[in-house]
């Protein structure tokens, strides 16, 4: 076995690069309450690695490993190109396929980190998580992720890269296994989400990252995402909006209203810090067939910007939700990201509605 496949990554190393300084990576030890960094190259110094994490009992050597290096191969393309389009152009087009493949990247994330992997042994999750998870031990809880990242694998990967859309059924239909929170994020990703693609307005601001490479705002009931902020270079981020939080306002959508009326807090962070984004859909579609779903279709979305304020809540989000390290570029980032927790008394998710 060769060490490449020994040692795994739960933060793709392609990602981490995008925040490295000649090949130094500067991180954030929230448990050792420490600034430390790594050369990329030295393996065993790499906090994003873990020795056979991937590795279970219920699959052959490196079969989840394998895996995961074909759908990071097709979603680092994407995200690639798209950060050279940003570089090169005023607007960014993308076809149906690489939009379908950027949420389903995101969704992978969200599965196979190791942070998830942690809340799941320790319960550490609001009520509906803790209560999904409470009868399993951590053996049982690492089978449970690499059965979903099989799933997301062989039921919506393959179908993507193939082009088939009869996958659009399963977002709403799929019943052909019993992982629940996935239908829901596939469901929330897919069909009730579209993008932004957002650069920073300051040369001098920088998003952070950990290992879930997202954060969202949410209700504060459900935990329902109404935004979620993926970056995907320091300077360089990507949103994906509810749907409901446009078409809904509160003379047309009582359900809506209600959620603000009693939820207001992940409301008034959107409509205090990112109104803008939310005020109409930022793209327009070159279809290949009228009225037909088409890998081809062409997506055209104009690139926005946003300020140090902005760019600031996002980072004291992304901290806020952070279990393990947190990587950045200038010390300044993680000062200001927890300089905002303070100011908005910034809560994580799961400690609001436990």
């Amino acid at each position: 076995m060769s060490n490449s496949k020994v040692n795994q990554h739960f933060l793709p190393k392609f990602y981490i690069k995008k925040w490295a300084n000649n090949n130094i990576i500067n991180y954030y030890n929230i448990k050792n309450n420490s600034y430390e960094n790594y050369n990329i190259k030295e393996r065993n110094k790499d906090p994003f690695l873990e020795k056979e994490f991937y590795e279970g009992t219920i699959y052959e050597f490196n079969k989840i490993e394998n895996i995961l290096s074909n759908m990071e191969n097709s979603c680092s393309l994407v995200l690639s190109d798209i950060i050279e389009k940003f570089g090169k152009f005023q607007t960014i087009r993308i076809t149906r396929k690489e939009i379908m493949l950027i949420k389903l990247f995101l969704a992978l994330q969200w599965y196979r980190n190791k942070s998830s992997l942690i809340k799941k042994n320790n319960l550490d999750g609001d009520y509906l998580f803790n209560e999904t998870f409470k009868n399993l031990n951590p053996e049982e809880n690492k089978i449970s992720m690499l059965n979903d990242i099989v799933l997301l694998y062989e039921n919506y990967y393959l179908k993507i890269i193939r082009g088939d859309f009869e996958i659009y059924k399963l977002f709403n239909e799929d019943e052909s296994y019993n992982s629940f929170s996935i239908r829901y994020h596939i469901k929330f990703l897919f069909k009730e989400t579209y993008l932004n693609f957002i650069k920073l307005d300051n040369i001098n601001d920088n998003f952070i990252l950990n290992d879930h490479i997202s954060v969202h705002i949410a209700d504060n009931i459900t935990s329902t995402p109404i935004i979620e902020f993926m970056p995907i270079t320091p300077k360089l981020c990507i949103t994906l909006n509810k749907t409901t939080a446009l078409d809904c306002i509160p003379d047309t959508c009582i359900a809506d209203y209600i959620t603000r009326k009693n939820n207001p807090w992940g409301f008034y962070l959107l409509d205090t810090y990112f109104p803008e984004i939310f005020s109409k859909r930022n793209h327009r579609v070159n279809y290949i067939q009228k009225h037909k779903f088409n890998i081809k279709d062409l997506f055209i979305y104009d690139i926005k910007f946003f300020n140090s304020e902005q760019v600031k809540l996002i980072n004291s989000l992304i901290y806020s939700q952070s279990i393990l390290d947190v990587i950045f570029i200038n010390k300044d980032d993680i000062k200001n990201a927890k300089v905002m927790i303070e100011k908005l008394n910034i809560q994580r998710i799961e400690e609001i509605n436990r």
